[in-house]
């Protein structure tokens, strides 16, 4: 049977050492928080725990403050479509209807 395990989580430790910094940009950033998150909920050790969120905090501070900030002009093309899509996830709730799934 194939392994379907994503590598992150097949060497977890070496997330510990992925580079990142006020530099880089917010969709790395991003894609890494959710890289250390995954791995996280995944892993049984302790020490990686903390080790992780270290991380992952470390991660969100840095993608904090760029939220508010325009997307780069070499993003854009990619983060955008010309055609939406038929059917949205969203659109088929109103307000109301959301409102009541959502209470207790």
């Amino acid at each position: 049977m194939p392994d379907f395990t994503p590598y992150f989580i097949k060497a977890p430790g070496e997330l510990l050492s992925v580079p990142f910094s006020a530099a880089t940009d917010f969709t790395v950033l991003a894609d890494r928080c959710e890289t250390f998150a995954e791995t996280l909920i995944e892993s049984n050790d302790p020490t990686l725990k903390m080790a992780l969120c270290g991380r992952l905090n470390a991660c969100l501070t840095l993608l904090q403050p760029t939220l508010l900030d325009p997307v780069p002009p070499h993003l854009i093309e990619s983060l955008t479509v010309d055609i939406l899509p038929a059917n949205s996830p969203v659109s088929s709730l109103n307000a109301q209807s959301f409102a009541a799934t959502v209470s207790p």
